[in-house]
């Protein structure tokens, strides 16, 4: 118990040093979007487990944990035909691993208007995220770093730079704590002459394997919007063969509360058979329109 006090205590004290002059409306909230459909089917509460690819994005701590290469594509679909993709490789080194991803999300295309309602033509806005991550275990944890280049565009381009931290640390056999500072250090992104401060986070996650083919999840994400989010999720894991595995999977989180309906709710499942995994998300969101994703892994 003492070693979790002293890590919640950590989080405390980064929280305050992060976001006790910088609460406002931040830019570059598509960066808050979740990666990969097992964690998204887990109520994005991955923190302190993730060893896959997409701890890229979670915790580049995870990323020192494959022991063969990995390669992920993720492809998503949500309302107002936004698509999502998303490709990730992990290469495991004497010294570390090491992470590169490429993200894209498309908000398809958009009729610009003048002041009266005039249609004066089309656009199409995107944002594209390019990321290296480095991991080592140390003594007593894991450590990892995430350097980012973000691009975003509306009607005209803009980009910034942004780091990523994050550690991972087994309490006991079968518990696992995790911190992340999401764009740490950044730079602003700038849409014409107005300059933002990118949306930043500290998540703080727990994992629970003491039993037989069951995770439990819990996170919790202080974000310099001063907004506080839970999120919580279950996975149930089972062999089908020698070769073989799958698992269903629930998760909520509280990230967004002002639409009606079954928003922050994800149910999922995944199949692995030898090298290959697939896994597959539902989120209902009545008011706005479904959003489903799919996850390809292989390890090479």
């Amino acid at each position: 118990m003492k070693k979790m006090f002293l890590f919640l205590l950590l989080f405390i004290s980064l929280s305050i040093a992060l976001f006790a002059d910088n609460i406002s409306e931040s830019g570059g909230q598509f960066l808050n979007l979740g990666i990969g459909a097992k964690a998204i089917s887990l109520g994005e509460a991955y923190v302190a487990s993730c060893d896959d690819v997409t701890s890229i994005y979670w915790n580049p701590a995870g990323v020192v944990f494959p022991l063969n290469k990995n390669v992920m594509f993720i492809h998503g679909s949500s309302f107002a035909d936004i698509t999502y993709d998303w490709l990730g490789y992990v290469h495991p080194t004497a010294y570390g691993g090491l992470g590169f991803a490429i993200q894209y999300i498309n908000y398809g295309t958009l009729e610009k208007l003048d002041d009266e309602g005039n249609q004066l033509g089309i656009f199409h806005p995107a944002d594209k995220v390019i990321s290296v991550s480095y991991g080592h275990i140390f003594k007593l944890f894991a450590a990892g770093v995430t350097g980012k280049y973000i691009e975003s565009v509306i009607t005209k381009s803009a980009s910034a730079y942004a780091l990523d931290f994050g550690l991972q640390y087994s309490l006991t056999d079968f518990i696992q704590l995790g911190v992340v500072g999401r764009n740490y250090v950044s730079t602003k992104i700038k849409y014409k002459n107005v300059a933002d401060e990118l949306a930043k986070s500290l998540d703080f996650g727990i994992s629970y394997f003491g039993l037989e083919g069951l995770l439990l999840e819990l996170d919790i994400k202080r974000s310099s919007d001063e907004v506080f989010t839970l999120n919580t999720g279950v996975e149930y894991k089972t062999k089908i063969s020698h070769f073989s595995e799958a698992a269903i999977r629930a998760g909520y989180n509280t990230r967004i509360k002002e639409v009606d309906g079954l928003l922050g709710i994800s149910i999922g499942f995944g199949l692995k058979f030898k090298v290959y995994t697939i896994d597959y998300v539902y989120k209902p969101i009545v008011e706005l329109g479904d959003t489903h994703f799919l996850s390809f892994g292989i390890e090479i």
